[in-house]
C-alpha cells in the first residue's frame, strides 16, 4: 500500500509539471496531422495514421519518460522532501519502486489514450469495410537446397571483400543458407494450407531475402526467379523478379503472386527461388517465407505495436530512475538519452565490429544490419588478407563494440511500425520475447538503483561515490 500511495503522489506530481503538458500538446497536434496529409487511397491514409501515431508516441513518450524520471528523485532529495518521507515507516526500496510505478503509470496512460484515439479516429473517418485487417503468416515446414557439386572457382581476385566475412558468419548460424554457384535453388514446402483461409488479394504471402555481392562489379539490377510448383501434377508458374541495388537496398521483400490453384487439395505447396545472377548470392532462411492466413483486427494489431513501444519506454524509465538515484537531474537526462540512442545502434555496432575484424575500416556503408542487409560492394581499398597485418587496436575496438551490443537491449526490436503498416500480424511469441527482455533489464536497473539509493545519505544529499571517496581519504589519513 505504501508503494501504491507513493505511485499515486508521483502521478499527481507529474501531471502538474509544465514540461509534461507541453510534450503532451505537441504529441496530440503532430499525431493528428496525419489526417490532413494528402494520400491516394483510404488504405494509405490508415497506414500513414498508424506510422505517425506510433512514431510520435514513441518519440514524445521517450522525452516525457526521461525528463520526468530524471528530475523526480533528485528534486525531492534537494528539497528535503525525500528525507521527510523516509523518516516515516517507508523503506528506500518502497520509495524508489513507488516513483518507478508512478512514471510507468503516466507513460502507460499516454500510450493507451493515443492508441484508443487513433483507433476511434480511423473508425469515424473510414467505413469499417475499408479498414484493412492484419494478416497472420505461417512459415514453411521445410526447406531444401540441393547441391550441383560444381568445381570451386580458383580465381578469387575479383571476389567482393564482404563475401568471405559473410560466409564465416554463416558457419556460426546453421539457420542461414546461401544460394551460390553450387547451390542455386532453394525449395520451401508447405503442408495443411487451406486456400479458403487466405485473405483475398493478388498476393498470398511474402518472402524476405538479402543480396550478397560476390564479385567486384557495377551491376545495379539483379535478376531472380520464383517458381510455384503443384506438388501433385508438377505444374509450374514463374514470377520473374528484378532488384535495383543502387542506394544500398539489399534486403528485399517479395510478395508471392501464386495462383491459388497451385495449392493441392490436401493443402500442399512448393515454392522455389532461383539464383540467376552470377554477381550476387542470395541469403535465405527457412522462416524467410510465409503464407498469409486468416486476418485479425487492425485495432488489435495496432495495439500490439503500441505495447512494443510501451515496453521500450519502460526500459528507458528504468535506466533513468537508476541514474537519478545517484546522479543529478541533467546528468540523468543525458544517461537516458544516451541509452535510447545506443539501444537503437546495437545492430549497427555488431556490423561495424564484424567489418573491423575483417579489415574493412571504411565507415561508409558500414552501419548496416548484419543479417538483413549485405554491403553495396563499392570498390574500396580494403585488405583481402583477412586478419593479416591487422593491428590489435582494431580487434580491441571490435571486442568493445561486440561487448556493448551484447549487454544492451536492441531497441529496434521494439519498433513494430513497419510490421503494422505492411498489414502483417505481430506474432504473440515476439511480444513475449520483448516482455521478457523488458522485465529482465528493468529488474536489474531497479535493483541497482535501490542499492545505490539505500546507500546514499539522503539528509546531506551525498551519493555512494562520496562513501568511496570518504573511505579512500580515511585510509590515506590513517597512514
Amino acid at each position: 500500500m505504501k508503494i501504491l500511495a507513493l505511485a499515486q503522489l508521483t502521478v499527481l506530481d507529474a501531471v502538474r509539471k509544465k514540461i509534461f503538458i507541453v510534450f503532451l500538446l505537441l504529441l496530440a497536434s503532430l499525431a493528428s496531422s496525419a489526417f490532413f496529409l494528402p494520400v491516394v487511397q483510404a488504405s494509405d491514409r490508415i497506414k500513414l495514421v498508424d506510422s505517425i501515431s506510433l512514431g510520435w508516441t514513441t518519440f514524445f513518450g521517450m522525452l516525457i519518460a526521461i525528463f520526468l524520471s530524471a528530475f523526480g528523485i533528485p528534486e525531492e532529495v534537494g528539497d528535503r522532501r525525500a528525507f521527510t518521507i523516509l523518516t516515516k515507516p517507508v523503506r528506500s526500496h518502497e520509495f524508489v519502486l513507488g516513483k518507478w510505478i508512478g512514471y510507468i503509470t503516466v507513460i502507460g496512460g499516454i500510450v493507451l489514450v493515443t492508441w484508443l484515439s487513433t483507433i476511434l479516429s480511423i473508425w469515424l473517418l473510414h467505413p469499417h469495410d475499408s479498414i484493412p485487417k492484419a494478416r497472420q503468416m505461417v512459415g514453411a515446414q521445410s526447406m531444401d537446397i540441393p547441391s550441383l557439386s560444381l568445381p570451386d572457382e580458383e580465381d578469387s581476385s575479383d571476389q567482393a571483400p564482404q563475401a568471405q566475412s559473410i560466409r564465416q558468419t554463416l558457419g556460426k548460424r546453421p539457420d542461414l543458407h546461401l544460394l551460390d554457384r553450387n547451390h542455386p535453388t532453394a525449395f520451401w514446402s508447405f503442408d495443411n494450407l487451406d486456400p479458403s483461409t487466405i485473405p483475398e488479394g493478388e498476393s498470398i504471402g511474402r518472402l524476405k531475402i538479402a543480396l550478397l555481392k560476390t564479385l567486384r562489379t557495377h551491376v545495379e539490377v539483379v535478376r531472380t526467379r520464383l517458381r510455384y510448383i503443384h506438388p501433385t501434377s508438377g505444374r509450374q508458374s514463374t514470377q520473374e523478379l528484378e532488384f535495383h541495388t543502387f542506394g544500398g537496398q539489399h534486403q528485399q521483400e517479395i510478395e508471392l503472386l501464386c495462383p491459388r490453384r497451385f495449392i493441392s487439395n490436401d493443402g500442399r505447396l512448393t515454392v522455389a527461388l532461383d539464383r540467376l545472377d552470377p554477381h550476387f548470392d542470395l541469403l535465405v532462411q527457412t522462416k524467410s517465407i510465409g503464407i498469409y492466413l486468416s486476418a485479425e483486427s487492425h485495432a488489435w494489431n495496432l495495439g500490439k505495436a503500441f505495447l512494443g513501444s510501451f515496453l521500450m519506454l519502460v526500459l528507458i524509465i528504468s535506466l533513468t530512475v537508476f541514474a537519478s538515484t545517484t546522479l543529478s537531474g541533467p546528468v540523468s537526462v543525458l544517461v537516458g538519452l544516451t541509452g535510447f540512442i545506443i539501444g537503437h545502434c546495437v545492430t549497427l555496432m555488431q556490423t561495424l565490429a564484424r567489418q573491423v575484424r575483417h579489415g574493412e575500416m571504411t565507415l561508409e556503408r558500414a552501419f548496416r544490419q548484419l543479417l538483413e542487409k549485405a554491403d553495396q560492394g563499392h570498390d574500396h581499398a580494403h585488405s583481402s588478407s583477412g586478419h593479416e597485418g591487422h593491428d590489435h587496436g582494431t580487434n580491441y575496438l571490435a571486442d568493445l563494440l561486440d561487448g556493448i551490443a551484447t549487454w544492451i537491449p536492441d531497441f529496434t526490436r521494439f519498433r513494430l511500425t513497419d510490421t503494422v503498416t505492411n498489414g502483417v500480424s505481430i506474432p504473440a511469441e515476439l511480444l513475449w520475447q520483448l516482455t521478457g527482455t523488458c522485465v529482465a533489464y528493468s529488474a536489474a536497473a531497479l535493483l541497482l538503483g535501490i542499492f545505490f539509493f539505500a546507500w546514499s545519505d539522503v539528509e546531506r544529499t551525498e551519493g555512494p561515490w562520496w562513501h568511496i571517496i570518504r573511505f579512500l581519504r580515511t585510509r590515506r589519513s590513517s597512514r
